[in-house]
């Protein structure tokens, strides 16, 4: 049995990356504002598009990034809370009450080994514990 320790920080399961997708929305918003301005030729000289471009992306943000984020949060637990209880291979020898390493889905993880017994590479064992 192990504890495991998240050394990644949550990036893993894409949740940075859905942050900046969510943000570059925002300034794609902006982009297509200013477009269409020049479309109809009253954009103005460039550095007056520059700050058109970047009030409007920043007033967007302000007003609707609240609720984006709401409206596409899950009620579903955190993926790493359902890591209790599964299987991991231990990839390096960890000795009694021992620190090493451990592969999980694919994933590297640090592993702290809290049985009485010693664990030798290859062996199986179950996840009792992640923490941050």
């Amino acid at each position: 049995m192990v504890d495991l320790d998240r050394a990644w920080a949550g990036a893993a399961f894409g949740r940075a990356g859905y942050s900046w997708r969510l943000l570059h929305s925002f300034f794609r918003v902006g982009a297509i504002f200013v477009g269409i301005l020049a479309g109809f030729n009253i954009a103005g000289p460039v550095w007056f598009q520059v700050i058109v471009f970047s009030g409007f992306s920043l007033i967007t943000l302000w007003l609707f990034r609240q609720r984006l984020v709401q409206s596409t949060h899950r009620d579903s637990p955190d993926e790493v809370d359902t890591l209790v209880g599964e299987t991991a291979v231990i990839t390096e020898e960890i000795p009694s009450r021992g620190i090493g390493k451990a592969e999980m889905r694919g994933t590297s993880w640090s592993a702290h080994n809290v049985s009485e017994q010693s664990l030798a590479r290859g062996q199986r064992c179950r996840v009792e514990r992640v923490k941050d």
